[in-house]
């Protein structure tokens, strides 16, 4: 009676468990000791695979444009820094793979000779966290760019209007003209708390 001897593969861990367990390293090491939940976990693999993405595209321009520059890879990259701003970007419960969470920024360490990567947060991940952490919620947050053509009016609060608002009409939806501005329109439970955020171009 022959043996049979089974194998069992190992499973390698994937690129952005990797990353998640050099994140808690990392940060471990340089703050304290830290616990991800598996949901946060989940956004740090997002992280990765956000930064992965970015970086791709930041080299092959690179590549194109300043082909004397160092590479934008991962290999030239302040890991330490990294850690750490990844970290406070999941704390807050920014998902990297949300259009405008957040927007991954190169700049060049003279001293270290690798790149900073700046996690800056985007306006949709600002909204995020700050209706998350806010004491009085908003139930709606409207975005709008406002092209030459269209009409915008703007209702401010005066004695005869208690709630800031506005009239906005696309008159040529399909030859709309340049941008020259946008709004947002924060809305609330109470309509008197209504904020109406105007941003010229």
């Amino acid at each position: 009676m022959s043996n049979e001897h089974t194998q069992v593969a190992k499973i390698e861990p994937t690129y952005s468990q990797r990353f998640t367990n050099m994140v808690v390293k990392e940060f471990s090491r340089e703050v304290g000791k830290l616990e991800m939940t598996p949901y946060q976990e989940r956004l740090a693999q997002h992280l990765f695979i956000g930064v992965d993405m970015s970086l791709k595209k930041l080299e092959t321009d690179r590549a194109k444009k300043n082909a004397d520059k160092l590479p934008v890879v991962w290999s030239n990259v302040n890991m330490e820094k990294l850690a750490i701003d990844a970290v406070h970007r999941v704390e807050l419960g920014l998902d990297a793979l949300i259009p405008n969470h957040i927007h991954t920024i190169p700049y060049l360490n003279g001293k270290t000779k690798k790149y900073d990567l700046d996690l800056q947060i985007g306006y949709v991940g600002k909204d995020y966290y700050k209706q998350k952490m806010a004491i009085n919620t908003p139930k709606e947050i409207i975005y709008q760019l406002v092209y030459e053509t269209d009409t915008f009016e703007p209702i401010m609060k005066t004695r005869g209007a208690e709630t800031e608002s506005y009239n906005f009409q696309i008159t040529k939806p399909f030859a709309r003209g340049a941008v020259i501005g946008g709004f947002g329109y924060i809305i609330y439970e109470d309509p008197t708390l209504n904020k109406l955020v105007i941003v010229p171009k």
